[in-house]
This record gives C-alpha cells, sequence and structure tokens, in this order.
C-alpha cells in the first residue's frame, strides 16, 4: 500500500507518491489515461448529439413545416383542392402554398393584382391568392381564440397535502 499525501496549496492538487513502488505509479498512469479516454468519449458523443440534433432542427424548419404543401399536396392534388385549402390551416404552408400561386401567375405573365387576387390556379379548383389570404385571416382569429383559451385555463396541482 502507497500512503499518498496532497499539495493543496497549488493551484491544482497533485497527488504525490511517498512509496519508491513502480507498480502504484503504473495504475495510477492507467487510471489517469482510462479517465481521459472516458472524457473524451463522452465529449465525442455529446458534440455527435448537438450536431445531430442541429440537423433535425434545421431539417424541421426548413423543409417539414412545408412538405406538406410544397411537395405532397402539389403532387396530390396538382389541380389543388380541399387538401390545398386545409393545409392553409397551417401558417408556413399557407405562405408556401401562396409561393406556388405566385409563380403559376408570375409564368403565366400576370402577377398578383386585384383582377388576379381571385383568378383560381386553374379551371378545376377554386383555389387562388385569395384564399391564401381567407385563410391567413382565419389561422390569425383560430389562433388568438386558442391563445386566449390556453391563457384562461388554470392548472391545479393534485399535491399531497404536507
Amino acid at each position: 500500500m502507497c500512503s499518498c499525501t496532497c499539495l493543496s496549496n497549488a493551484p491544482l492538487t497533485y497527488l504525490v507518491l511517498e512509496s519508491g513502488s513502480s507498480s502504484s505509479i503504473v495504475i495510477v498512469i492507467v487510471i489517469v489515461i482510462v479517465i481521459v479516454i472516458v472524457i473524451v468519449i463522452v465529449i465525442v458523443i455529446v458534440i455527435v448529439i448537438v450536431i445531430v440534433i442541429v440537423i433535425v432542427i434545421v431539417i424541421v424548419i426548413v423543409k417539414c413545416t412545408s412538405i406538406a404543401c410544397r411537395f405532397l399536396m402539389p403532387s396530390l392534388q396538382p389541380y389543388g383542392g380541399r387538401g390545398w385549402t386545409t393545409a392553409c390551416l397551417l401558417p408556413p404552408s399557407c405562405i408556401s402554398l401562396y409561393a406556388n400561386v405566385l409563380l403559376k401567375l408570375e409564368s403565366a405573365q400576370r402577377g398578383i393584382s386585384r383582377e388576379t387576387l381571385h383568378l383560381s390556379v386553374n379551371s378545376q379548383s377554386p383555389f387562388s391568392a385569395a384564399t391564401v389570404f381567407q385563410m391567413l385571416l382565419l389561422d390569425i382569429v383560430l389562433y388568438a381564440v386558442l391563445t386566449w383559451y390556453l391563457d384562461q385555463v388554470r392548472i391545479y396541482c393534485i399535491c399531497p397535502s404536507q
């Protein structure tokens, strides 16, 4: 057995071995190496987890908020329809579908103006820029009422009496 003393006056605490046994020095070195390896592995795991979380957040913010309207709705219902109007209940989808309407009107060199505001995207669907604006107004009212309601809800804690 070795007896150890700590030098607490130093900025870092140093372990001083009083016995000259080389096996105790080897044990301390092995323990320090194992601790360093474990710390490095933990740091690498934390960095990988943070990178994965950041990538998922970026994908969710950039792609998934409008994936239903930009990719699924135009392919499932290429001529507009109820799915497009329903997707407008989510504001990011609504903005994305507005960009789709704007793209179609700009490609026809008409643009969006008072005359083309109620012009449907095609002859098979009544979906237009006015529909998008109406759904955005509905979103404002819907989310305002939802916010007001959730603000009024009281949360009661059922705790054992102390």
